[in-house]
């Protein structure tokens, strides 16, 4: 939020800097190459011909959340996670919500950051 205040000529360097930050914090596979795509146009390619991949803004996971390896993002709250398991997942599975089990596992963020979540979902 403070890099909209970085003026982009003056302090290129300290928004270079935390650009990477909040692309390394978001961990994921997509993050890191928008990582390197975004250094390599700042500093590798400057005054040439650079990359014209759009390169995304960090995504970032919230510190806490609700995921369901189907659902299309991790939910902030029980409500969000509710409305989208009740009106979308459950009538495409055939699932009657109101007397289908829940399950809660508490994992780590970084699992999911990376895809590495194949272990909570085999």
């Amino acid at each position: 939020k403070v890099l909209k205040y970085l003026p982009s000529d003056k302090a290129a360097d300290a928004r270079s800097f935390m650009m990477s930050f909040q692309y390394w914090l978001g961990g994921s596979p997509e993050n890191l190459e928008n990582m390197l795509l975004m250094m390599a146009n700042t500093y590798v390619y400057e005054g040439q011909k650079q990359i014209t991949t759009e390169i995304s803004e960090p995504a970032l996971l919230p510190d806490i959340g609700i995921w369901h390896p189907l659902a299309p993002q991790v939910f902030e709250d029980s409500v969000e996670y509710n409305q989208w398991y009740d009106k979308e997942h459950a009538p495409m599975l055939g699932i009657n919500p109101k007397t289908a089990p829940t399950v809660g596992v508490i994992l780590q963020k970084s699992h999911i950051n990376t895809k590495d979540e194949c272990h909570y979902t085999s």
